[in-house]
């Protein structure tokens, strides 16, 4: 039987790098947190500019933020029943965004009643403002 040998160089940098990334797990957290407070309150702010921000019966109010029990998730949510139809609009006047189909398709009504209310959206333009900022410090704070 023939003996060999593989050598594998830099390994002892590598365990470096992930030291150093594990060392950053709790900054981590604290940006996604920062990030989820700043959709919603961005949100809140659009919904402010809206028709429905006195007569909707505290939308804004039903704003929160969720973290897991690990901090390495967040979930941002209006809890309203009606807030999807604030964002997507109703009946022919409909706007969903690319890539939030599947999502908005549970909201689309039974055909009972018709209501055209035109989509004031408040949420996703908070989101994708957000997502630039929170990709530029994860970036940031992740370089080793």
């Amino acid at each position: 039987m023939a003996n060999f040998t593989i050598r594998v160089q830099g390994l002892h940098e590598i365990n470096n790098i992930l030291s150093q990334l594990e060392d950053k797990a709790e900054s981590v957290k604290d940006v996604l947190n920062e990030s989820a407070l700043s959709v919603l309150d961005k949100a809140k702010s659009n919904l402010a500019g809206t028709p429905f921000a006195e007569s909707v019966g505290g939308i804004m109010q039903s704003g929160g933020v969720e973290t897991s029990q690990d901090g390495m998730e967040v979930e941002i949510f209006f809890n309203k029943h009606y807030s999807p139809y604030i964002e997507y609009g109703t009946g022919s006047k409909v706007d969903v965004p690319a890539g939030f189909e599947s999502y908005a398709l549970q909201f689309i009504g039974k055909g009972i009643r018709e209501v055209n209310i035109k989509p004031h959206p408040y949420f996703h333009p908070a989101l994708n403002d957000e997502l630039k900022t929170l990709k530029k410090n994860l970036r940031d704070l992740l370089k080793v």
